[in-house]
């Protein structure tokens, strides 16, 4: 089952979802509807994000302008149900992956962020109730004080932006899922990636990450053993 094992109203889902977030996201709140948990009591994100699906993809199964409709759908129905639940993610993983830089990926970021709020405002939500279902993902490499950087960056840019499109203060938040970047892994020598994902993770914790995934050292060979696993979880507990 979808959410077996999971204390749905204490913890927060985050999921990763692609271009099937719509799928994914209609089979969550069935889940969680199965095993009696009400849709107000869910928190956390869904992941919509079709932008990020399009790059490394080249197109999506209901085209552009099909899925920004439906990433509408989903906002207008969390807002009304689900008011913890963030329904759109930001992501720059995928211009990351491909080499962008620290700026180039805030560059990626704000304008994806601006062109949700323009698509969601154009299909009838409000700008301060779309800036609630928006939340980032970051990808945090080795270089401790640049991601630092990048991730407060992202706030006062997004803060900034919000601010010139009439949002109101509290509506302006930035929350941030920061990720151990894959493309710093090495397939050869994988224990020496454990300190790699260490200073990710604090670069994240100093820049203010409101949620944080390490990656275990084996993440770049392929499936993760339960050692690499339990060290990831064990160097959050550690750097907490």
């Amino acid at each position: 089952p979808f959410l077996e094992h999971i204390d749905v109203p204490t913890t927060p889902i985050h999921l990763a979802t692609g271009g099937s977030f719509a799928a994914v996201a209609a089979n969550m709140v069935a889940a969680a509807r199965s095993g009696e948990v009400e849709s107000r009591q869910l928190f956390g994100s869904l992941d919509c994000d079709p932008l990020a699906a399009l790059v490394p993809e080249g197109e999506l199964s209901s085209g552009l302008d099909g899925s920004l409709a439906v990433l509408s759908e989903i906002a207008h129905w969390a807002g009304k149900n689900a008011p913890e639940l963030r329904t759109i993610t930001v992501s720059t993983l995928p211009y990351h992956l491909a080499g962008a830089n620290a700026v180039q990926e805030l560059a990626f970021a704000l304008a994806t962020g601006i062109d949700y709020l323009r698509s969601l405002t154009d299909h009838g939500l409000e700008p301060g109730a779309t800036c609630r279902q928006i939340s980032f993902r970051h990808a945090v490499g080795r270089d401790l004080f640049t991601e630092a950087a990048k991730l407060l960056a992202c706030r006062r840019l997004w803060a900034r932006a919000t601010d010139i499109c009439g949002v109101a203060e509290e509506d302006r938040a930035a929350p941030i899922h920061a990720i151990a970047s894959p493309r710093t892994l090495t397939t050869r020598d994988p224990w020496v990636n454990s300190l790699r994902t260490t200073v990710g993770a604090f670069a994240a914790a100093v820049g203010g990450a409101d949620i944080l995934t390490v990656l275990p050292f084996d993440a770049a060979i392929g499936q993760s053993e339960d050692l690499a696993r339990r060290i990831a979880t064990n160097s959050q507990t550690i750097l907490r």
